[in-house]
Formats: C-alpha cells, sequence, structure tokens
C-alpha cells in the first residue's frame, strides 16, 4: 500500500474542506435503486449507519490512491471486396485501457492537496485520423473518477428524519463506443459505478424507436448490488467491503438492416455490446466490439499512513 504523508487541513466540521449542501443534498425516495455508503436503501437509517457513510466517504474523498484492473476495449472492422475498386481495407483495432496510479498521482501527487476533490477524466481514441478517414467510423475509449460526497435523503430534504446517509455521486464511470458515420452501427458498452442514478432510468431490455424515422435502438439496461473492497485503517474496520450500485447499459443503435444481428450482454462488472452486418455480392462486413469491465476485488487502492508514535 502507498503511504502518504500525515496533514491537518481545515475544514467544515463535515470532514470535508466545503459544506455538503444544495445540489449535493439528493432527496432519492422517487429513485429506482440507490444505497448509502453504509449499505442502506430503503428505510431510515442508524445514527451508526449514518457514521460510518461518512466516515467511508471522508476515507474515499482523502484517501483514494488508484482505479486499476479495468479493461475497456473498442473494436471496429471494415472490409470491402477488391470488386469495388479500392484496396481491401481490414481495421481491426483493440485498445485496453487501465487506470492506474502513476495516472492519478500525476493528477493529485498527494492526499493534502485534494482540498477541490477528484476529479478525474482519461480517453484514448483507437485511431488515426487516417485510419478513420478510411474506415468511415470512430472508437474510443474513457474513464471518469470522481469523488464526490452527497447527502443521501429517502424523503423531503428539510426533514432531518429522512437522512439516511452520505454516498457519492457519479464515482466511476467506464465508457466504451464505436461506430460507423451514417448510424449503421454505433455501439455502446457502458458502467457507472455510484450511489444512485442521477438520470433515473428503469431497468430496460428491449428495442425502442429512435429519433430518426427507421432507425432502432437495442438496449440492455439494469442496475446491481456491487460491493467495492478497500482496505481502511485498523482503528476503521480494516478490509471492508464499501456497498455501491453498478448502473450497467449496453445498447446498438443502428438501421433495422435484416442481417444486422446486434448481441449485447451485460452483469454487475462488465458490460458488452457487438454487430456484424455483410452485404452479401460485392462483400462488404462492417462491424465493432465495445467492452468494459472491471474487478471490484482490486478496483480502489487507497493511501496508508505512517504509525503513530508514540512520545
Amino acid at each position: 500500500m502507498p503511504e502518504a504523508e500525515p496533514f491537518k487541513v481545515l475544514g467544515q466540521g463535515n470532514g470535508f474542506p466545503f459544506p455538503i449542501g444544495g445540489s449535493l443534498v439528493v432527496d432519492v425516495s422517487s429513485h429506482h435503486n440507490w444505497v448509502t455508503l453504509a449499505g442502506v436503501s430503503s428505510g431510515t437509517a442508524t445514527k451508526e449507519q449514518i457514521n460510518t457513510s461518512l466516515l467511508r466517504a471522508v476515507c474515499l474523498y482523502w484517501n483514494l490512491y488508484s482505479v486499476k484492473d479495468v479493461s475497456i476495449k473498442s473494436n471496429l472492422v471494415f472490409k470491402q471486396d477488391a470488386s469495388f475498386r479500392v484496396s481491401a481495407k481490414n481495421i481491426n483495432i483493440n485498445k485496453d485501457v487501465e487506470l492506474n496510479a502513476k495516472n492519478i498521482l500525476q493528477i493529485t501527487p498527494d492526499p493534502k492537496n485534494r482540498k477541490h476533490g477528484l476529479s478525474i477524466y482519461f480517453k484514448r481514441d483507437s485511431f488515426s485520423q487516417e485510419e478513420i478517414n478510411n474506415a468511415q467510423g470512430d472508437a474510443s475509449s474513457s474513464i471518469n473518477v470522481k469523488t464526490q460526497p452527497i447527502k443521501m435523503y429517502n424523503g423531503d430534504p428539510s426533514n432531518e428524519d429522512n437522512f439516511v446517509g452520505y454516498g457519492l455521486k457519479d464515482f466511476i464511470t467506464i465508457n466504451s463506443s464505436s461506430g460507423f458515420y451514417g448510424g449503421y452501427h454505433d455501439l455502446q458498452a457502458k458502467i457507472l459505478i455510484a450511489s444512485y442514478d442521477p438520470h433515473n432510468l428503469p431497468d430496460f431490455e428491449g428495442s425502442q424507436s429512435a429519433a430518426y424515422s427507421g432507425y432502432i435502438t437495442n438496449i440492455k439496461r439494469k442496475a446491481f448490488d456491487v460491493n467495492l473492497k478497500v482496505t481502511l485503517s485498523k482503528e476503521n474496520g480494516g478490509e471492508t467491503l464499501i456497498p455501491f450500485k453498478s448502473f450497467t447499459n449496453a445498447n446498438s443503435y443502428s438501421t433495422t438492416f435484416r442481417d444486422l444481428s446486434p448481441t449485447l450482454s451485460i452483469s454487475s462488472t462488465s458490460a458488452k455490446s457487438s454487430s456484424t452486418r455483410v452485404v452479401t455480392g460485392s462483400t462488404t462486413t462492417y462491424g465493432g466490439v465495445t467492452d468494459v469491465s472491471f474487478s471490484p476485488e482490486t478496483l480502489l487502492e487507497l493511501y496508508t499512513y505512517p504509525d503513530k508514535i508514540e512520545k
């Protein structure tokens, strides 16, 4: 475990260097899925559960060291037969993205400098401009990490009896996308790890009409329970499982070709979408894969601090 330099910071008496109010106070009573950092997902919370959620929010805010073991793949394939009088093209690019400790440390060298929170965004495009021009498409992978604490209320926030604890908003977003210009194959796989879904989207599996006539979107979307393993100080419990919701989504946005066969799959730790279209005659093949996954056992690593020395 990495070791951080002990420090003191002038806070707001709540463990953070800012008050948690305004948009950071959330009424989750009408949301389909939510959970505090202490595991409360309905009803009321005890004082102990509220204190536990606060401790965990403070710990993740100040001490997050790395997010790792995340796999993000964007794949796009384009082939044309020689009868098209152009050279055959076969673009098949996989891009694995790992957000590791070094990446985060370049943004926030040490917890004592985290007075405005931690917000990190990394994106990798799978294609050079020349490849994009040839393939008539694009693919990319991204991960966004935020430590934005929120106060969660199961009802009207003006009534403190409805306060159920602390959570994190938009904590980790993992996204993969690929598609051909013109909408033939627009694929996306996405996972949001957070205490609640700000968009409040219900679980869904099926197809629906898109905004443009002749287009459909195939969707698999579900909220799962997921526990992320972290190691806190001995005084705070040592190895601990912190509850979150994993909002996973896979979709394929495309025209209604009969030979288009999108395949979508999701779980609490992964989402994948793929499709292929083959035009017979003068054979043309194009399609893609978007694939994201993470390991709840090793996803989060925290700073530790030197043992206290008694004088």
